[in-house]
């Protein structure tokens, strides 16, 4: 055992140079090989180190007033090289096998290093007043923890536990910035954290699994971050924040080769990805604007993608996607308090396409089962309100296009094959409904023009059917109901005001066209049996033609 203890302006022995005055170094070294090289310059300082093992190597260099440097190492090959200028403290307790610690110190700040693994890499720069960083690497194997510091009061905690080959990087610029990045176990994982401003909060946590990724990115003041990976492989997160206040989370469950980008611009939006085993599924998430919310949830499946994009204030989307293969959801907000959901459970194929130009608008999507089912709804304008449903079948279409204001459309595709139903609204107050259910090559179409307009398709067990209704004009009502027929074709045109118009057909062959187009027109068709045609003509404004 050998003891030096060395008080500056008394002694000088060799690998230890010591100038100015009060300073202090303490070295205890047991083992073989040990090595230890200190300088300080200044006032003050202090460096206790003790080395018990063998081939252990440490350097230190200190200048300024008040610096403090302790090191314990216990094991074979530790590596511990410090540098400290200004006031600085740095404790590091080293055991295992080739670890190495680098310390770089510039200011006021404080560095805490344990290492109980092996081949385990800590280094950390700091720059600034205040600045605090904690790795502990225990018991792992070529872990690797980067953490460099800028400002005042930043804080970064790093724990490595039980991994393989893991890696943490974390960059912090401003004041009272908080990081905390863990990773229990696994194999190859990676983290990288920035944050460039002030108040800003970041955890990642990644716990077994292998080559997953996690990247956070933050400008701006107070924003948050939560990325949570358990158990997957080659899955990755990315989520990057700018302006103030947005809180963004991404958990990954299990699960291969899923990936999760949120994207947040303004301030106090909220986004939230999980991602619930599977395989291949992607959630992108993009906020502009202020108080915009988005949740995409995604459990099982393969190759399903939530593709959500917001640009406004106070706008809400949400997307569920539960098992699955190639399902989409894609949406697309502009303007304020727009809110879209859509839900997709298991089938394949099947696609959500929603889009809000304006204010105040509602849309509401349902898939379940079913191949190659698509849905399409595009609102232009204020407190539209949308809604469709699709389950079982294939290769249905529902397509929604309102433009103005206060229009409403539901469209239900039940257990069709090749069904297409098309809704177009412009005006004001318009309803339109569409049913279409275990019907074959079902076409329905409905337009409607000016205010308070409504107008429904019935087809129910049909097939090549095809029902159109058209109005423009003001209060008018079409009705058109088609059932357990064979090639029935109902036509309905109002153009005028305050017309009825109501069809039912019951059989094969059937023919209805109905031709309104003046005011106050009645008209009633009702057909059953083979064979049936009727048409209808109104040009003037008769009341009872």
């Amino acid at each position: 055992m050998k003891k030096l203890t060395l008080l500056l302006g008394a002694a000088m022995l060799t690998g230890m140079t010591s100038f100015a005055q009060n300073n202090e170094s303490t070295v205890k070294q047991d083992g073989n090989y040990n090595k230890v090289q200190a300088e300080q310059v200044g006032s003050e300082n202090i460096n206790d180190m003790l080395q018990a093992g063998t081939a252990n190597e440490a350097a230190l260099s200190q200048e300024g007033i008040m610096n403090t440097s302790l090191l314990e190492q216990v094991g074979i090959m530790n590596k511990y090289y410090a540098k400290q200028v200004g006031s600085n403290y740095s404790k590091a307790l080293q055991m295992g096998l080739g670890n190495l610690a680098v310390v770089d110190q510039n200011g006021s700040n404080t560095s805490l290093i344990t290492q109980k693994g092996f081949g385990d890499l800590a280094a950390v720069k700091q720059t600034g007043a205040k600045n605090k960083s904690t790795i502990n690497q225990l018991w792992d194997v070529n872990d690797e923890a980067y953490v460099t510091q800028f400002g005042v009061y930043n804080k970064a905690n790093v724990l490595q536990k039980f991994g393989l080959n893991n890696w943490v990087l974390i960059n912090q610029k401003g004041f009272k910035n908080d990081v905390n990045a863990v990773q229990l176990g696994g194999v190859w994982n990676s983290a990288v954290i920035k944050q460039d401003g002030n108040l800003n909060q970041a955890y990642t946590l990644q716990k077994g699994g292998s080559y997953n990724w996690a990247k956070v990115n933050q400008k701006g003041i107070s924003n948050t971050a939560i990325s949570m990976q358990f158990n997957g492989d080659f899955n990755t997160t990315d989520i990057n924040q700018k302006e103030k206040n947005n809180f963004a989370s991404a958990l990954q469950r299990e699960g291969i080769f899923n990936k999760a980008t949120i994207k947040q611009d303004g301030n106090n939006n909220i986004a939230y990805s999980t991602q619930l085993g599977g395989a291949f599924n992607t959630v992108k998430t993009e906020q502009m604007g202020n108080n915009n919310v988005v949740n995409a949830f995604q459990k099982g499946g393969a190759a399903n993608t939530a593709d959500l994009w917001q640009k406004g204030n106070g706008n809400v989307a949400l997307s569920k996607q539960y098992s699955g293969v190639e399902n989409t959801v894609f949406t697309t907000q502009a303007g304020d308090k727009n809110y879209v959901e859509a839900t997709q459970v298991n089938g394949a194929a099947n696609g959500v396409y929603a889009a809000q130009i304006g204010d105040l608008n509602y849309i509401k999507t349902m898939q379940i089962n079913g191949e190659e089912n698509n849905a399409f709804v595009t609102q232009l304008g204020d407190l539209n309100n949308a809604s469709v449903y699709q389950e079982g079948g294939e290769k249905n279409t529902a397509d929604v296009i309102q433009i103005g204001a206060l229009n409403k459309a539901d469209v239900t595709q039940l257990e069709n094959a090749t069904a297409d139903a098309t809704v177009f609204q412009n005006g004001v107050s318009n309803i339109a409904a569409v049913e279409q259910m275990y019907s074959e090559k079902a076409t329905a179409y409905i337009a409607q023009g000016g205010v308070n307009n409504e107008a429904f398709i019935g087809q129910y067990a049909t097939i090549e059917n095809n029902a159109k209704i058209m109005q423009t004009g003001n209060n008018n009502y079409a009705a058109s109901i088609q059932a357990f027929g064979v090639k029935n074709i109902a036509t309905t045109t109002q153009f005028g005001n305050n017309n009825k118009s109501v069809t039912f057909q019951l059989g094969s062959h059937n023919t209805v066209t109905v031709n309104q187009m003046g005011d106050g027109h009645k008209s009633f068709v009702q057909q059953v049996g083979y064979g049936n045609k009727a048409i209808v003509n109104q040009y003037n404004s008769v009341v009872n033609p």
